[in-house]
């Protein structure tokens, strides 16, 4: 064997845990090294503990191949760790969120002014190492080539893997073995709090279900029978531009009379087509009119694309007024993916749960109604088709009712649930 001073190591279970394991692969690559070609690079110690070399050290043992130790001299326990972490930096094939915790580790010892070692160690002597100065975001960047923010950030994520070693020892070792990545373990996080406020969700369905009711009437003449600011959300489906002959005509006639019919704490939620002059047309409306236009929302599909078009896009979406009272509360709502203006559903035209020509989402309706109402609220549609916001909301817990002006539609609401309020 080559000379090694005669040095007994030992192995520190606490700094090997901070050494990235090797893939078999990888392992077996160095291992067929090492028979071939001896092992070149010198195993190096600390105060008698092991602090890089534990693979090579264990190929050795293995195959009776001679190896070489080098001693290096740093102060304390944390410049060891520190040391360790820049040289697997320098040295290992890392998965993104190892080198971003190696990284964030080192980091993080600057709020404790530690610095790190600087200089090559020779073999089978002691090199007298030196410590730099508190080492910053923008030096750490420098030296491994990130930006300034992202050593921060590679901070934020060490801290996490910290934490997660005592609440799931197991997901953080998988983090830093490489076999699972912290977004994979945030986004089951999420889909874990997620279905819980969905399982809450479908335990308010089914405690306290009201009774929709549907009109047979004209809109404006049943909007008459009803009481200005007594309702709490406006849901509604009305024609589109391609039905209509003057579009800003008919939003004139129909949505500041339905909008009147709301409490200042209510909200409205109106689907329109996605044509610009419509959309325009609408616009106008609230403008002229004062009603209080928040945002427009977007419901997308992919399931109804049809021929292929020449010289357009395909019309793959539809936009939702969202219309915000001056009074209202905070949207109540739990899942931020459904606080997104832009939400895309399938379109019930080839569903086997489509009962209707203009029927729209189950799913995209309740997200709707549960944000802006409560138990108890009142939803009115004055274009209630086949009775979708109105079931939806009695789903809810919500008080309901609208009209539709066809009778063989109104039918189809009935038999879906709705109570036939008769004719008016």
């Amino acid at each position: 064997m080559l000379e090694t001073n005669n040095i007994q190591m030992t192995i520190n279970p606490k700094f090997k845990s901070l050494i990235p394991p090797l893939a078999e692969e990888e392992y077996r690559q160095l291992e067929a090294n090492i028979i071939q070609h001896g092992c070149r690079d010198a195993l190096t110690v600390w105060r008698g503990i092991l602090i890089d070399g534990h693979n090579r050290l264990a190929i050795c043992t293995e195959h009776n191949i001679e190896y070489r130790t080098q001693l290096i001299d740093l102060p304390d326990e944390e410049a060891v760790e520190d040391w360790m972490d820049a040289n697997q930096l320098g040295r290992r094939n890392l998965t993104g969120d190892q080198a971003s915790i190696l990284r964030g580790r080192r980091y993080n010892r600057t709020k404790k002014a530690q610095g790190a070692p600087t200089g090559n160690t020779n073999a089978s002597e002691i090199k007298e190492v030196k410590m730099t100065p508190l080492k910053t975001a923008e030096t750490l960047g420098k030296q491994h080539g990130v930006s300034s923010s992202t050593i921060k950030r590679d901070g934020k994520k060490a801290q996490a893997v910290e934490a997660l070693l005592v609440s799931d020892p197991e997901a953080a070792q998988a983090v830093l073995d490489g076999t699972r990545t912290l977004a994979d373990l945030a986004k089951a996080a999420k889909a874990v709090v997620a279905n819980e406020i969905r399982a809450q969700i479908a335990e308010q369905i089914a405690e306290s279900p009201t009774s929709p009711t549907i009109v047979c009437a004209d809109a404006l003449s049943w909007l008459d029978t009803i009481k200005d600011a007594s309702c709490d959300m406006l849901l509604t489906d009305p024609l589109y531009s391609t039905d209509v002959p003057d579009i800003r005509q008919y939003a004139d006639s129909w949505l500041p009379k339905a909008w009147a019919k709301i409490k200042d704490t209510g909200r409205g939620y109106v689907f329109i087509g996605r044509y610009p002059e419509e959309i325009a047309a609408y616009i106008a409306c609230c403008k002229d009119h004062g009603i209080p236009l928040e945002q427009l929302l977007i419901w997308t599909y992919n399931n109804t694309l049809g021929p292929k078009p020449l010289y357009s896009y395909f019309g793959n979406y539809q936009v939702v007024l969202y219309l915000l009272g001056p009074e209202a509360k905070s949207l109540d709502c739990d899942l931020l993916t459904e606080l997104c203006c832009s939400q895309s559903l399938p379109h019930p035209a080839r569903s086997v749960e489509r009962v209707y020509q203009w029927q729209k989402p189950d799913d995209l309706i309740e997200a709707y109604i549960r944000h802006a109402t409560e138990p108890g609220d009142m939803v009115i549609d004055p274009f209630a088709g086949s009775g979708t916001s109105l079931i939806c909301a009695s789903r809810l817990g919500r008080n309901s009712i609208g009209c539709e002006i066809l009778p063989q539609v109104v039918a189809i609401a009935v038999g879906r649930g709705c109570v036939d309020g008769g004719a008016r």
